[in-house]
């Protein structure tokens, strides 16, 4: 009789186990679509779009399009455990992952920066999972969400980094989230440059000479500054310390490519080259 408890205790644990493992997330992607409204730090002030995701009959994928470009195409798995980024050059990664755990790490930054989660707790009757990596222009800790998304994250990517910011998801006419952040107002910051991207962006390329220009007033910090260049597997394609304002990228072949700006007291930028 004993060695049947034990072994019944054994099995109810395990069985518990896998059930907690396997259990069914609120999906962040739904069949009717959905738009969120995302936000970025760039010199002047704050820019701000809108991403709109929407079913692909054909692939079984969703795309995530602003008004003009499509910037991925995304998957969910079916218990809505994982949230998976198809990037336009073919790379897959996963963009939130909700069966982590404390003390557990995330790719972020795919092959840049790794986090470790802080904390796991539930807000609003939906799972948050909490990472020890702050967005300072928001000051705000890198979240994933259940049934929303990730709150700051390279899926709302239009240049390489995770200062996009995520305030609110509409499902239709329906508002289903608003970021609690006091530095917002509704889904809007309460500082918003009316500055275009392509005049306040910090680093870009420049089809024309083939080359990475930077915005002057962001760069006081030049020259002087090392860098490093990786492709999307995070291989080391170039490095070595700024001497201008451009940095020549001749010799390489078209794709996606990162930036990583940095000095002594730590990283300056981290961005999303593409060369075409």
């Amino acid at each position: 009789m004993k060695h049947f408890l034990s072994y019944f205790l054994f099995l109810t644990l395990t069985i518990s186990s896998y059930t907690l493992k396997c259990q069914n997330y609120q999906p962040v992607l739904i069949e009717t679509g959905f738009f969120w409204n995302v936000c970025w730090a760039d010199m002047p002030g704050t820019l701000c779009d809108t991403l709109f995701v929407a079913p692909d009959g054909t692939t079984g994928e969703f795309t995530v399009t602003n008004s003009t470009e499509l910037i991925c195409r995304i998957t969910e798995d079916p218990n809505g455990e994982k949230l998976r980024i198809n990037d336009l050059f073919g790379n897959n990664y996963v963009a939130m992952d909700m069966t982590l755990e404390k003390g557990d790490t995330f790719a972020l930054l795919p092959g840049v920066l790794d986090a470790t989660v802080d904390s796991v707790y539930f807000e609003e009757g939906r799972k948050i999972i909490r990472f020890d990596v702050w967005c300072e222009p928001y000051n705000e800790q890198v979240k994933f969400i259940e049934g929303i998304g990730p709150n700051i994250s390279i899926l709302y990517q239009l240049s390489y980094n995770i200062g996009y910011h995520m305030s609110c998801k509409h499902h239709g006419d329906t508002l289903v989230y608003t970021t609690q952040n006091p530095l917002f107002e509704g889904c809007l910051p309460l500082y918003q440059s009316i500055k275009e991207p392509e005049t306040t962006r910090m680093a870009w390329y420049d089809e024309a000479t083939q080359s990475i220009r930077f915005q002057t007033p962001t760069l006081g910090i030049l020259p002087g500054v090392y860098y490093r260049i990786m492709d999307m597997t995070g291989r080391q394609v170039r490095s070595g310390v700024l001497s201008g304002e451009t940095l020549s990228l001749k010799n390489l072949p078209s794709g996606v490519y990162i930036l990583n700006l940095s000095e002594l007291k730590g990283n300056i930028l981290i961005s999303k080259i593409i060369k075409y």
